[in-house]
């Protein structure tokens, strides 16, 4: 049968029954100015529009192409296109990257368990107001970069600015171990970079910088408490002295170290002779007549030497000295 053209306004297609069929061996080709669909149009394989703007909503699994021609959605067309995208949920990267010579401006917080390569530039946050590496808490030069090695056991990790300075933290710095290779400075006290010695303590000079030395001694080994009775007599305490004895004889050793504290002061000086009315002594003598007066007999005396205690504005409060 050859084939003819023919000419319908309408087809109408009655009954309710079944699902009518248009088939053809071919493709159909409707020519026409327009061609409206007032119903769902479902499509078995893929449809393919060229030059035509659909009014209504295309639904479908898998859109092909930059989507450039599609206009009035309100989803993601394209990340090319579309100058301000906005995501609806949360980014699941999938284990990729996100790579680019760009950069990634974010406000808020940004949280990962791992960081790669060197943080430069500003370095702020943290409930801090800083707005760049110079007056944020956690450095003072622009950018930080953390070496370490192993990362297993206990490894060393450097926390050095991007010039190698050390970085000056005001905030908490919270470590196992904390070392330095230069000048430590914690709460104004600068501490030694290297440990001291066997049984060696930290000292003050006073002026905020600590350094180890040797296991500070005693500087006595007995001490005596000088009172007066008037202006006729010393009375001492310590040593193994009776306090209400005037004037007590008191035995000092050879090599020992001996401290007078004068409570009666300035009123009464308290000094050791070489006799009743004779010159002080001098050899092992340190600290004041109306203080603290210390007194290290020396070991080249012999033994039975006698010296005295005297005030030097009273002669009668005089007592004797035994070096034994």
């Amino acid at each position: 049968m050859a084939d003819r053209s023919f000419g319908v306004r309408e087809i109408a297609i009655i009954g309710s029954g079944g699902t009518p069929t248009i088939e053809s061996p071919g493709a159909i080709n409707l020519d026409s100015h327009s061609v409206a669909i007032s119903t769902d149009a479902s499509i078995g394989r893929n449809l393919k529009v060229i030059g035509i703007t659909t009014v209504g909503v295309v639904t479908g699994g898998t859109y092909y192409g930059d989507g450039q021609y599609l206009t009035g959605i309100s989803g993601l067309s394209s990340v090319f296109l579309d100058t301000t995208p906005r995501l609806g949920g949360d980014l699941d990267l999938n284990s990729k990257y996100i790579t680019g010579s760009g950069g990634a401006n974010i406000t808020g917080v940004i949280t990962a368990t791992t960081f790669k390569g060197n943080l430069t530039g500003n370095v702020t946050g943290n409930a801090d107001t800083a707005t760049d590496a110079t007056t944020a808490v956690y450095a003072t030069t622009a950018g930080i970069s953390t070496t370490s090695e192993g990362l297993t056991g206990t490894p060393d990790i450097t926390v050095q600015d991007i010039n190698n300075r050390s970085v000056n933290a005001s905030g908490i710095v919270t470590a196992a171990n904390l070392k330095s290779t230069s000048t430590a400075v914690l709460n104004g006290l600068t501490y030694p970079t290297s440990d001291g010695s066997l049984n060696e303590v930290l000292v003050t000079n006073g002026s905020g910088t600590l350094s180890f030395s040797g296991t500070p001694r005693p500087d006595h080994n007995v001490a005596f408490v000088v009172t007066s009775n008037g202006s006729s007599s010393y009375r001492l305490s310590g040593g193994g002295s009776n306090p209400a004895t005037d004037n007590p004889t008191i035995n000092l050793f050879r090599g020992f170290t001996y401290r007078f504290q004068n409570q009666a002061g300035g009123s009464h000086p308290f000094e050791i002779r070489q006799s009743n009315g004779g010159a002080a002594v001098t050899d092992g003598i340190s600290g004041s007549t109306t203080g603290f007066l210390f007194y290290t007999p020396a070991q080249s005396l012999s033994a039975g030497t006698a010296y005295v205690y005297q005030c030097t504005a009273h002669g009668g409060m005089v007592g004797v000295i035994n070096i034994l």
